[in-house]
């Protein structure tokens, strides 16, 4: 299963950024139930090192993905 949430963000609780955004919804069954996870998507115009700094404390680096860059958020998602 997977779905398209749209999401407007409005300043400083969400990073200081304001505008559009979506998320994109990841699903699978599973024998206890469904087990997924949600990747937001949002359209910054600043380098990469720049939107690192917006992430939550405690997020850390971890492997690029085609030269992208992937984190993992303080809070496990």
């Amino acid at each position: 299963m997977q779905g398209l949430v749209g999401k407007t963000f409005q300043g400083s609780a969400d990073g200081n950024y304001n505008g559009p955004a979506a998320g994109l919804v990841f699903a699978a069954p599973t024998a206890k139930g469904y087990e997924g996870t949600m990747v937001r998507v949002v359209p910054l115009a600043q380098i990469c090192e720049a939107v690192a700094d917006l992430l939550l404390k405690g997020s850390l680096p971890l492997q690029p993905l085609s030269s992208m860059a992937v984190y993992t958020l303080a809070t496990g998602g």
